[in-house]
């Protein structure tokens, strides 16, 4: 048998010649015609853990605080005239079936002069600690200071009436409230493509501007005030960690910049908003950025959302391409799995509502409706509940399946393939547990044989984006070579997701 390698539209491709005739090849036994017990054993062995107990990146941003005031709808159709604790803990339940192991919660000074927020605030985090869903912080801005994003000129050391010692005061009583309660707190937002917000007389605001010279967010204009956030936070909470602000795209000049400067004494990670960064060049940043403290961790305060098509009328000024719920939920699996196989700690995807669905019917969709993955229904009784898009689906087959870095390692051996794959992956789980991933990033559809090199894993199903628990018995043949060869896999777009086990055959 004779292995070759080539390159296609700039994917690496492995192509296996099958010379080697079927009739050297036995078939082996479908997962359907195992015994129940030894179905059972399997299913048992493989499940997942706890989320307290999993390592992975699956967070979402929390905009949805359910306190006195949260309006949503084009017009402003749902208003709270008091906290809804029970709808924010039935949203945190929901994400934690999602497979969310934590949320980002942006956080701004004007939060903290209402009672009833700063009470719907403290009640979030006790809720999602009580679901098992860990907090990460992201310190922004508003009217009443601005913070390091958009402008930012109300920290920045050029201006002459800064608020830098406020902002700081601000951020100490936030570490002193949810003391023990948070894990990571990221400061600020993208300020490294220089842009700039200018609010306008009428109040309305121009984005897209960019930054004077002189009033940049330059490394080491960030660096005069982030050591002060960054002492205000641990000198009151000390097991949090603290990461600079998100940056657009992976910015590596950037930190080298921050490290030249002292960041590396001051900080526990570095953040990043990937987007649609290729999955070789974020691998790539979090080696680098290891480079500098193995220690270190990875953060984001939003790594995309995808336009899905509706029947419903949204607004038309999204300007984003939109897609079919099929395609939304695939791009929204790939990016996901990207952010753990990269190594990503917390890589927040928007889990933004399509609509509401009230008690009479009234359909209110939600502002970025036409990105949405889910609806939220109330009943006569206010009880709120979910309808779940393909997208949805998709995001909790990548959490469950992919649900630990330290137990899912890639395996020391790779798959072949009889037609070209742009994106191939094979890990090893506990010694148990093979995982096959493949994808063609062009949307080109292939039927295709998988060859795995050994026979220890067997019994090869595959695991649909539609539903996790689903198992779809695939067809093989074992060779008297020892190779395993899994026939006519599907392979387009969203991740095919193959798993094998290492079980004795009866």
């Amino acid at each position: 048998m004779k292995f070759t390698g080539s390159t296609l539209s700039g994917c690496v491709v492995v192509l296996l010649l099958l010379s080697t005739a079927r009739a050297e090849n036995r078939s082996g036994p479908l997962w359907s015609e195992l015994p129940a017990d030894q179905q059972q054993a399997i299913l048992k062995q493989i499940e997942p853990p706890p989320l307290r107990e999993r390592d992975n990146p699956y967070s979402t941003p929390m905009y949805y605080l359910m306190s006195k005031g949260y309006s949503d709808g084009v017009k402003g159709e749902v208003l709270l005239d008091r906290n809804r604790p029970d709808w924010q803990e039935a949203l945190l339940k929901d994400w934690a079936d999602l497979g969310l192991t934590s949320t980002h919660f942006l956080t701004t000074p004007s939060q903290w002069d209402d009672p009833a927020t700063i009470e719907a605030i403290k009640s979030y985090v006790d809720l999602s600690q009580k679901h098992g869903l860990r907090v990460g912080i992201r310190l922004g801005g508003d009217k009443k200071m601005s913070g390091i994003e958009g402008s930012g000129w109300d920290l920045h050391p050029k201006n002459e009436k800064n608020r830098i010692d406020e902002y700081v005061a601000w951020t100490k009583r936030v570490a002193q409230a949810l003391k023990g309660k948070v894990e990571y707190y990221v400061v600020g937002d993208e300020v490294n493509g220089n842009s700039w917000e200018e609010i306008q007389p009428d109040g309305t605001t121009i984005h897209g501007i960019k930054a004077p010279e002189d009033k940049r967010w330059t490394a080491a204009y960030f660096m005069e005030v982030f050591p002060k956030i960054s002492d205000a936070i641990k000198s009151n909470d000390p097991a949090a960690r603290v990461s600079m602000f998100g940056m657009g795209g992976l910015d590596w000049d950037y930190v080298e910049q921050l490290v030249a400067l002292g960041y590396a004494k001051v900080a526990d990670g570095v953040a990043a908003n990937f987007g649609e960064e290729p999955p070789e060049k974020m691998r790539e940043f979090v080696a680098k950025v290891k480079s500098i403290d193995p220690k270190y961790t990875l953060y984001s305060n939003g790594v995309g959302y995808v336009g899905a098509v509706s029947a419903t009328a949204y607004p038309s000024n999204h300007g984003y391409k939109v897609y079919s719920d099929e395609e939304q939920a695939a791009r929204v699996a790939t990016v996901m799995f990207k952010s753990f196989e990269s190594g990503w700690n917390a890589a927040p995807y928007y889990i933004v509502v399509r609509q509401w669905v009230m008690p009479d019917g009234k359909i209110v969709p939600h502002w970025y409706g036409l990105f949405g993955i889910e609806d939220l229904l109330l009943d006569s009784q206010g009880v709120l509940t979910f309808k779940h898009h393909a997208a949805w689906s998709a995001f909790q087959t990548i959490a469950h399946v992919f649900h630990s870095h330290k137990t899912t390692q890639p395996a020391n051996f790779a798959m072949t393939t009889s037609k070209p794959v742009c994106q191939t992956r094979v890990y090893e789980r506990n010694g148990y547990e093979c995982l096959l991933v493949l994808w063609n990033e062009s949307g080109q559809t292939e039927t295709l044989d998988v060859e795995l090199p050994a026979t220890k894993y067997t019994y090869p199903v595959q695991v649909p984006l539609s539903n996790w628990r689903h198992i779809v018995p695939l067809k093989y043949e074992v060779a008297t070579a020892g190779n395993l060869t899994i026939r006519d896999v599907k392979v387009g777009q969203a991740p095919t997701i193959i798993r094998l086990v290492a079980e004795e055959q009866r």
